[in-house]
């Protein structure tokens, strides 16, 4: 999947700071590599690092914040006329982001760059996609712009 995303940069060009629109997007657990997603008790900060088949190590960002509730937090939060949102790994377990897309008002539709159900059995079923607006999957990163295209026509 990245080669493919490596192969395939996505067409939406530079983003304009008038933009009316906002991406959120969970990086992790979307890509079948060795990404792996926890759920955090409480808050903490995290060190990114990149380590090649080699072994050397790069460190991508030395302190990162993790807020429990973050998705929740963003989602409660936005003022956006859309929500562009890959749980990823979250879509098959979280009842707390089914419940908050459910008691917003803002329209959200579902992402993933993966066919999630082609994947392994427990990943076909999305507990988000009964209180989106719409999904789109398995389109690569080809996904983002369809999602965008969807709420540009909404206006």
């Amino acid at each position: 999947m990245k080669n493919f995303a490596k192969n395939n940069p996505h067409s939406m060009g530079a983003w304009s700071s008038d933009s009316k629109t906002h991406v959120s997007t969970m990086t992790s657990n979307d890509f079948r590599s060795n990404e792996k997603s926890v759920t955090l008790s409480e808050a903490t900060d995290v060190k990114i690092e990149f380590i090649e088949k080699n072994g050397k190590c790069t460190v991508l960002k030395e302190s990162t914040p993790l807020l429990k509730g973050e998705i929740i937090d963003a989602l409660q939060k936005s003022n956006h006329d859309g929500i562009i949102l890959n749980a990823g790994g979250y879509t098959h377990t979280s009842v707390a982001i089914k419940d908050c897309i459910k008691a917003i008002k803002t329209s959200v539709v579902e992402v993933h760059i993966s066919n999630i159900t082609a994947r392994e059995e427990f990943r076909h079923t999305s507990l988000i996609s009964p209180v989106v607006e719409g999904c789109i999957f398995g389109f690569g990163l080809k996904s983002y712009d369809l999602a965008i295209k969807f709420f540009e026509s909404k206006n």
